[in-house]
């Protein structure tokens, strides 16, 4: 899969923060931010994250480089 820039809703469970950004998507459920999130410390520049799609709109992180 090519990376391309999707703008996505994610929740955070341990900073119990919900926030939409644009991240580099590297597959289906993986991505990368290029820029750091101005609201969640953890998604800084470079950091690699998966998610899980949910019948909501916001997906919830399950894995990231931490």
């Amino acid at each position: 899969m090519q990376q391309e820039e999707k703008k996505i809703q994610v929740h955070d469970k341990r900073e119990d923060l919900s926030s939409s950004f644009h991240a580099l998507q590297l597959s289906e459920n993986s991505f990368c931010m290029f820029k750091n999130g101005i609201l969640n410390s953890r998604l800084t520049l470079g950091t690699e994250f998966e998610t899980r799609k949910t019948k909501s709109v916001l997906n919830p992180i399950v894995k990231d480089a931490s």
